[in-house]
């Protein structure tokens, strides 16, 4: 002990240190110093005991720890001292920590180590979430236990507690200030974050440019998308939740410009497939304030996309040679394997019905086969691109002459050897093709060396679209009817029998309402099919019935072959149907065929299956002849020639399959590609309200629709919030075809003994149509002779055969 005395005595407090109790020496004589004689040859100097400072304090105690207790680190002194249970251990641990000893030393080791070390880092961040977790708590689960309950309880609003006085009492500084009581840490969390200093009601000391990081820029991105207005978007960027208005203006501006140079990219990229649809649209720019120079003005306007269609390795580059026309009528009607696979999807169609409104087959619905298509297109979100609005009419030929030659060389950019070497393909509906035809037919005689400016590079495919809606029509018309007939299967008497449907008339067409309307007469049709042959009364009585999956087999394909493959003249001959001519039941069977072919194609579009579109197309030819929809027949005709003769046949698949986008990427996402233009027209019109919309203004963002709202529906769909929206938007018309079954029951449509004559007039489409289009005087022929005049020598081209540039 006595080394350690002595450096001990040498410590600051000498005094207190070094005094000596009364048991540790005997008691000695007082010596008085000045009593002792001087010595003149000693120097005497009494020197004082020198002050350690901090470091050499630390020094020797590490000193002492080092020889004394070498197995006693630093880091277990420090752990036993805050850790130990002893008494007088914990009362020197105390003094430390009621001293501020923790933040001093916290701050000491965060200077030393705390930027560079990511566990201390990491062990803060844990530490400050659950401070603020429990400051949360105190608002949350916890509410009643802590000491914020009445504030808890004033931030719990109920929806029967909002009352006037609420909204008229709430200000955002109490909120602010009531946050900040409850929850001070996650509040100081919250302002380094945004950025947002303390500010009062009325005096803003925040810039409105603040706050561009990507989550606020996201989220103004997706507030233009779905049209929220200026001063809400004002009002989140002052609580620092998105960017400014004028941010968004630009950041719109300047996507759509950028989406404009993707485009070009892709326009000349010789190794894709490029297509143009377009279309027009109309809008009003109202003033709502006018004068003599001033009001209401109608713009006519193009809409454009370009769509890169999907190219598979295998498309060969050479060309295959033509067959003549004139020997290929056959090849664009349906052949007796059409008929036969047309007749198996009917089956699926009719067993799929059932199981949605029969309970007791609803089980069964999970063995029904899928359908299948060798040229099935792969599911994938088809590459698309929006460009800029054109303010120019296109309802004529000279006007779609400006709209390509606009679209193609000043838009996308591309120069004019490019077209002597690459196809550009054309999609409309029948108007614009009919329209973009007759362009390349009075620009065939322009004398300019580029093919371009005759318009020989492009190729005008159809939309699938604008065909359903004018075949809807064509059904619509031949079985209207009209209100002195005695039918119970016209659609006129099937549409009285339903409320709210008023606007389905033949002299408009609503695309989606006729559609909806069709499909419920489809199912409530197959439905009385079934009960006449299950010989019941009610869809009720199905549940008396033990269905397995073979039974319902069968079941449906009775009703296939006894109601909707067999023409009427057959089950006529054959002594089925006793009543001769125009009857109830006649015209149901009709009915039910028409119905199941767009059905069929509906289901072929919406799940991309090339070869089932260009088999229902092939049925549909001659019932629009039938139907005196010439020019769709002659479409029709035109796009099947240049399927099974024109184009080279890989070549054929691509541009078939390029009819159809997929906007989702999933498996049922493909929609026509003059549908997906209408929808573009749509969201276009959208941003033409008010009085600042103008046609410089549109040209600017539209190009960012696409983008933004790409953005949008991903983040919806990762957030859940599609799903939430759409659990029920879909209106379910189980009761509409419940009303029509018992409509269509009560009148035995199905039952041939019981069958009516009918003094409504309705033709049989399809084998109407294929005698007509038959023969020397047939459609056909007269398809062939504008074929013929339209491939004239032009330009050294051999009129017997289509030619086709090679894809590249």
């Amino acid at each position: 002990m006595y080394p350690l005395r002595s450096r001990l005595d040498s410590l600051d407090d000498i005094e207190a240190i070094s005094s000596v109790g009364s048991e540790s020496s005997p008691i000695t004589p007082r010596v008085d110093f000045h009593d002792l004689p001087q010595v003149p040859f000693l120097d005497l100097e009494l020197s004082q005991p020198q002050r350690l400072n901090a470091d050499q304090k630390c020094l020797e105690v590490l000193a002492f720890m080092t020889r004394q207790l070498s197995r006693f680190s630093l880091r277990t002194l420090s752990e036993t001292l805050f850790s130990s249970e002893d008494s007088t251990i914990k009362h020197h641990a105390n003094i430390f920590l009621a001293g501020g000893g923790p933040h001093q030393l916290m701050n000491l080791w965060w200077e030393r180590i705390g930027a560079r070390d990511s566990q201390f880092q990491e062990w803060v961040v844990e530490k400050a979430a659950e401070i603020c977790s429990q400051e949360c708590s105190w608002l949350t689960d916890k509410a009643s236990e802590g000491p914020y309950y009445a504030d808890a309880l004033s931030l719990h609003v109920s929806p029967k507690n909002v009352t006037v006085d609420l909204v008229k009492k709430f200000r955002l500084d109490d909120l602010r200030m009531k946050y900040e009581r409850v929850t001070p840490r996650l509040q100081t969390f919250l302002r380094t974050i945004i950025g947002k200093p303390h500010a009062s009601s009325t005096t803003s000391v925040r810039s409105p440019q603040d706050g561009r990081t990507m989550i606020t820029t996201i989220t103004c991105l997706i507030m233009w998308d779905n049209q929220v207005p200026k001063r809400v978007v004002q009002l989140w960027n002052r609580y620092g939740a998105s960017s400014s208005h004028p941010f968004q203006g630009r950041a719109i501006f300047h996507l759509s410009q950028d989406s404009l140079r993707v485009a070009r990219a892709v326009a000349n990229d010789g190794t894709k497939i490029k297509q143009l649809p377009y279309d027009n649209f109309n809008w009003m720019s109202r003033a709502w304030e006018v004068s003599a120079i001033h009001g209401s003005t109608q713009h006519d306007q193009v809409s454009a996309m370009l769509v890169v269609l999907p190219r598979p390795e295998d498309v060969p580059a050479s060309y295959l040679a033509s067959i003549p026309r004139e020997q290929a009528l056959q090849d664009i009607l349906p052949s007796f394997a059409d008929q036969s696979i047309f007749r198996e999807h009917a089956v699926l169609h009719v067993a799929r019905i059932l199981c949605d409104h029969v309970q007791k087959f609803s089980p069964l619905k999970g063995n029904i086969p899928k359908f299948n298509d060798p040229d099935a297109i792969t599911p994938r979100k088809s590459e698309c691109y929006y460009l800029p609005t054109f303010d120019q009419e296109q309802g004529s030929t000279r006007g779609n002459m400006i709209v390509l030659r606009h679209y193609f060389l000043e838009v996308l950019a591309i120069p004019k050897d490019v077209f002597e070497n690459i196809m550009y393909f054309v999609l409309g509906d029948r108007l614009t093709t009919v329209r973009d035809r007759a362009a390349q037919d009075l620009r065939a005689v322009d004398r300019s060396t580029y093919r371009v400016d005759h318009l020989s590079s492009f190729a005008m495919m159809s939309g699938l679209m604008h065909v359903c809606m004018n075949f809807m029509a064509n059904v619509g018309k031949n079985a209207w009817g009209s209100s002195g007939d005695n039918d119970a299967v016209s659609l006129l008497s099937l549409r009285d029998v339903l409320p709210n449907r008023n606007e389905i008339t033949t002299r408009k067409i609503d695309f989606y309402a006729w559609l909806r309307f069709l499909d419920t007469i489809l199912h409530a049709l197959v439905i009385s099919a079934a009960c006449h042959t299950l010989q019941i009364t009610s869809i009720n009585d199905f549940t008396s019935n033990d269905i397995t999956y073979n039974r319902l087999t069968t079941i449906t394909t009775s009703i296939v072959d006894s109601f909707l493959m067999p023409s009427v003249d057959r089950l006529e001959a054959d002594g089925v149907k006793k009543t001769l001519g125009d009857s109830v039941s006649g015209h149901a069977v009709l009915l039910l065929h028409d119905l199941m072919t767009i059905r069929e194609m509906r289901h072929a579009i919406k799940h991309g299956h090339p070869q089932r579109i260009v088999r229902m197309l092939k049925f549909w030819t001659p019932m629009y002849y039938a139907g005196k929809s010439y020019n769709y027949a002659h479409k029709c005709m035109e796009l099947l020639h240049n399927i099974h003769h024109d184009w080279p046949s890989d070549s054929a698949k691509v541009l078939t399959a390029g009819m159809l986008v997929n906007t989702t990427g999933r498996e049922d996402g493909f929609v026509e590609g003059d549908m997906h233009v209408e929808h573009l027209n749509g969201r276009i019109k959208g941003r033409a309200h008010g009085t600042n919309a103008t046609p410089e203004l549109l040209a600017k963002v539209t190009g960012a629709l696409g983008h933004v709202r790409d953005l949008t529906d991903m983040l919806f769909s990762e957030l859940g919030v599609e799903e939430i929206n759409q659990y029920h938007s879909h209106v379910k018309q189980h009761q509409d075809v419940q009303m029509l079954v018992r409509h269509l029951m009560k009148h035995r449509v199905f039952d041939f003994n019981a069958d009516e004559q009918s003094t409504h007039r309705v033709v049989d489409l399809y084998r109407t149509g294929l005698h007509r289009l038959a023969g020397r005087d047939g459609g056909h022929a007269k398809h062939l002779a504008h074929h013929r005049l339209r491939l004239r020598m032009r330009h050294n081209e051999d009129s017997k055969t289509v030619d086709m540039t090679t894809l590249r």
